[in-house]
């Protein structure tokens, strides 16, 4: 897994955080997850 992919999926948080409520940003995160770690 490379920094910059670390680096995306960090920026993606913290883009989400505070729009969403916390539980539709854990799901959001868990998909993103699944799909960045096959």
């Amino acid at each position: 897994l490379s920094s910059s992919a670390v680096k995306e999926v960090a920026r993606f948080k913290g883009c989400i955080k505070g729009l969403v409520p916390e539980e539709i940003e854990k799901d959001i995160v868990k998909s993103f997850d699944k799909n960045i770690f096959k």
